[in-house]
């Protein structure tokens, strides 16, 4: 019977000592997560895919965010990748460190000069449009110019932003425009009036797209079109040429982007078989010049 209680004894010492970790010994901890915003607007937020996590996990932030508007994250002891949200749905992830984190969600508009989703600079909003005529007021045909409808409602991309001035290295490439002689399918820009210049803005990837074409027709390599195409900055591949009219707004933004070397830059669109336009960039001055010269590049996107 003694023998029996001293089993029992034991067996229960046993299960004990088993089930209750040492109380010397730190059991592994579960840190909180705090997301506060600020300038906030409706339905905007930031959320954490977890309200505690242990260190080492993996933590998602996703943004909700209104049209127009970005996000800048910062966190105590932790680096955010990326560290600005720019469009809805988009995500930040870090590794949970052993203490608490505290993240704080800015929200604010996207403006010029901003760094876009895909690493380069912002240089105009669609919704807001540019002064093309000098009348000191945008008009309606001076916006919603990106979906092709100037309907005054944006429906499609709403910003375009140009590669960062190191997109191609150390500064921007010299290339010919290719397809000399060789009138395109592209509709000529006859001028380089108000009108002509906005109603080229959102033409610049039709452009390129048909220059790529002909080019590939042509057996030409390392042309302005193609080194746009085949620019992959920030994982896009819809860079492209841009047309006199988006060249016009890199001019008048080109502080914000930088980088730009002093001379002449090629742009998409045509003013007959022999001479696409360029501009020089520097003070906007317009040439018609051969497509077999070398002028400088620089890829941009819409988004």
């Amino acid at each position: 019977m003694k023998r029996v209680f001293l089993t029992i004894v034991t067996a229960l010492l046993l299960l004990y000592l088993v089930g209750c970790p040492n109380p010397d010994l730190d059991p592994e901890s579960s840190y909180i997560i705090r997301v506060t915003p600020i300038s906030a607007t409706g339905s905007e937020a930031v959320s954490a895919s977890v309200s505690s996590a242990t260190e080492g996990t993996t933590i998602t932030l996703t943004a909700t965010l209104g049209t127009g508007r970005k996000v800048t994250l910062s966190a105590v002891s932790v680096t955010l990748t990326p560290t600005v949200i720019s469009t809805s749905g988009e995500t930040a992830t870090f590794t949970m460190p052993a203490s608490d984190v505290a993240v704080t969600a800015i929200f604010a508009y996207i403006q010029i000069g901003d760094t876009g989703p895909a690493g380069g600079i912002i240089f105009y909003n669609d919704t807001i449009g540019f002064d093309f005529d000098g009348d000191l007021t945008i008009q309606v045909d001076e916006k919603d110019l990106l979906d092709g409808t100037n309907d005054g409602t944006v429906s499609g991309d709403r910003y375009l932003e140009a590669a960062p001035s190191d997109w191609n290295g150390v500064s921007d490439p010299l290339a010919q425009w290719g397809l000399y002689g060789t009138d395109t399918s592209l509709t000529n820009l006859a001028d380089s009036s108000a009108d002509n210049l906005s109603g080229s803005v959102g033409n610049g990837e039709s452009n390129t797209a048909t220059l790529i074409t002909e080019l590939e027709i042509a057996s030409e390599t390392d042309r302005a079109a193609q080194l746009c195409d085949g620019y992959s900055g920030g994982t896009q591949t819809d860079w492209f040429l841009p047309s006199l009219g988006e060249l016009k707004l890199m001019y008048e933004n080109i502080d914000d982007i930088g980088g730009f070397m002093p001379g002449i830059y090629w742009s998409s669109s045509e003013y007959s078989s022999d001479y696409p336009w360029a501009v020089n960039i520097s003070a906007w001055y317009l040439h018609l010049t051969y497509k077999n010269i070398n002028f400088s590049v620089r890829p941009i996107r819409a988004f």
